[in-house]
């Protein structure tokens, strides 16, 4: 039987926040240019600075924190991970530690995370990060429980 371990808003969290609030951004630097046509360089730069923090902090914040998380799929052998462009099953006997972050931050939108390390490296590297449904604590404990069994 397939479990669903990841959230149904993974999807949202890596691609269309990110692209959507990228967008923003990108439409501040293009009115920059649009308005203040006419003006001298060193205008233009002043009214860039805005912008180009918003669009370099939040690539950087993404890139740290949404980016990485995965699809992740619970089977009685395996484990199947997705980056929505690539698909690899990976056997539980590799999972060496499963673990939990966040803790409610307000920074971090999710706020949680579960982490899974492995033994030796898969197609996604030495761990994948996915964002657990509402009951994080029961997807770690059932992932722990598979490990050990």
């Amino acid at each position: 039987m397939r479990t669903r371990l990841s959230s149904p808003f993974t999807f949202f969290f890596k691609v269309i926040f990110p692209f959507l609030w990228l967008g923003l951004g990108l439409i501040g630097v293009i009115n920059a240019f649009r308005e203040f046509r006419g003006i001298e360089l060193i205008e233009l730069i002043k009214v860039l600075i805005l912008p180009g923090i918003w669009l370099g902090v939040s690539f950087g914040v993404f890139y740290w924190n949404n980016f990485p998380v995965k699809r992740v799929y619970l089977d009685d052998q395996v484990l199947h991970v997705s980056n929505y462009i690539r698909q690899t099953s990976i056997p539980l006997e590799l999972i060496h530690t499963v673990k939990a972050t966040g803790g409610g931050s307000w920074w971090r939108w999710p706020p949680y995370r579960v982490i899974i390390t492995f033994k030796s490296t898969s197609d996604f590297g030495n761990e994948i990060k996915f964002i657990p449904g509402f009951d994080y604590k029961e997807v770690v404990q059932l992932l722990r429980g598979r490990i050990v069994a």
